[in-house]
């Protein structure tokens, strides 16, 4: 009868049906009075609502698309370890249980010493749309309060005054000076362009005596074909400038104009047939790696252009343009968190901003338990590493800068916080991130923080992260 789609039956009340292994397919809420502790409990009693046979997706609510349990337990916190014990060892990663469990809310209802649930969002389960959801507010007719929005975490970017806007600093504005890029050296030297022809190596494996012997050799025949084989594709080119012209078409150089490039690329070409004394049919042999070495070195003084465009913007010529303040700032998308890969450790972090939290590395989790620690800390998130649109940056002469964490303190104010292994304190990397950084933290008059910490000192600063003064 309970198998027929048009049942009448809507609640079944049960005494120790469930965990004698009476099987009810259409279960999808479980209410539980008893005690709920054990391992093999829990299994048997919230398995039942966690297959939903036959379930389909539904567009129209998304709370159809979960199965409840409700759970009143003086050992809540033990079944809710139980149950992620159980879930592991059925298949489900570290990560995926430790968000299916709601920790106890004690003092929920009068009278009642611990109320909690737990919760398995349909998203994650193995099952077809199978789950438990979590709920608050576990005895008959309690009400569960609206879930309030989540508060706003808001970062002041470094910006400039560019007429009466205010804009954050980015790699655009360290390339506005005016670039010859005809005036720069364009020789290619011996490392930048090899004199020979650099043949690949060929693996030779030799079979002998039952065993594979693996040695390298000089490549002779492939390198050989792969030399014709260039030669059929490319026709040859009879002179200088259209070798200039060739190998301009075939290297991006948007924000250099096109005779800039030319007479750069023609400079270039003078140089290895005089100085280096190649030839023409040589080049013109070898126009392939030729353009790759010719990109390399637009590139080279392109990043030299940014770097003192960088130190020229925010270090000397217009500080006075900067401004960090709560009039342009950066939010963090309240329901957005696209991380490429979850944290998979075992401790629970409540104060993170997100319910996910994005992968760490055992040195960035000694970090981050530190900064939940800190009582200062109102909330905290692990920056996502080139997400521009949902982490916060500072920008650097060629790149972008994601600090390891995000935190928002209980007085109002903001902190960034890199963590750094002690091999690289010492690396111009390091050095420009603390540059910036600081550079970020002095422009906010006190609003901002900046910590780049490390082995040696995290747990002894952060600890002091948030004091007066």
């Amino acid at each position: 009868m309970l198998l027929d789609r048009d049942c009448p039956v809507r609640y079944v009340i049960t005494v120790a049906k469930l965990r004698e292994g009476w099987d009810c397919p259409f279960a999808y809420v479980l209410c539980s009075v008893a005690e709920v502790g054990t391992l093999t409990a829990v299994e048997q009693v919230l398995g039942r609502v966690l297959r939903m046979p036959h379930a389909t997706k539904k567009s129209t609510s998304e709370a159809l698309n979960h199965a409840y349990a409700f759970v009143t337990s003086s050992r809540f916190a033990d079944a809710a370890r139980s149950l992620a014990d159980a879930l592991v060892a059925s298949g489900f990663t570290r990560y995926e249980a430790q968000f299916a469990i709601q920790q106890p809310l004690p003092g929920l209802l009068p009278g009642d010493p611990v109320n909690g649930s737990v919760g398995y969002p349909a998203d994650l389960a193995q099952e077809p749309l199978g789950g438990i959801f979590s709920e608050v507010g576990l005895a008959a007719g309690a009400a569960v309060a609206p879930v309030p929005a989540k508060p706003a975490f808001d970062v002041p970017q470094l910006a400039l005054w560019l007429d009466d806007d205010l804009e954050p600093v980015e790699q655009t504005h360290f390339l506005q000076a005016e670039w010859n890029l005809s005036e720069c050296d364009p020789a290619l030297t011996e490392t930048e362009f090899p004199g020979q022809s650099g043949a690949p190596d060929d693996l030779l494996i030799d079979v002998r005596d039952g065993r594979v012997n693996v040695a390298r050799e000089p490549s002779t025949f492939a390198y050989e074909v792969g030399r014709q084989l260039s030669l059929l594709i490319l026709p040859d080119v009879d002179s200088r400038a259209a070798l200039a012209v060739w190998l301009d078409k075939r290297i991006s150089h948007p924000d250099v104009p096109l005779p800039e490039c030319q007479l750069f690329l023609s400079r270039m070409i003078d140089d290895l047939l005089g100085r280096r004394g190649f030839t023409l049919e040589r080049l013109s042999r070898r126009r392939m790696e030729l353009r790759n070495a010719a990109a390399s070195k637009i590139e080279t003084h392109r990043k030299a252009r940014a770097q003192k465009g960088f130190q020229a913007l925010l270090f000397a010529d217009a500080p006075a343009r900067l401004e960090v303040s709560a009039q342009r700032c950066f939010r963090f998308p309240p329901d957005e968190y696209p991380l490429h890969a979850p944290y998979e450790g075992t401790y629970r972090f409540e104060k993170h901003y997100y319910r996910q939290i994005a992968a760490m590395n055992h040195e960035e989790e000694s970090c981050a338990r530190a900064i939940e620690h800190n009582p200062n800390v109102k909330t905290w998130v692990r920056n996502l590493e080139r997400r521009a649109d949902h982490a916060f940056w500072l920008p650097t002469p060629t790149d972008k800068f994601y600090p390891d964490f995000m935190v928002q303190l209980a007085d109002g104010r903001v902190a960034a916080i890199e963590y750094k292994g002690a091999h690289l304190l010492s690396n111009d990397d390091t050095k420009e991130k603390q540059r910036i950084g600081d550079l970020w933290a002095a422009r906010s008059q006190g609003h901002c923080l900046f910590l780049l910490v490390s082995e040696t000192d995290y747990a002894a600063r952060l600890a002091t992260l948030g004091r007066a003064g």
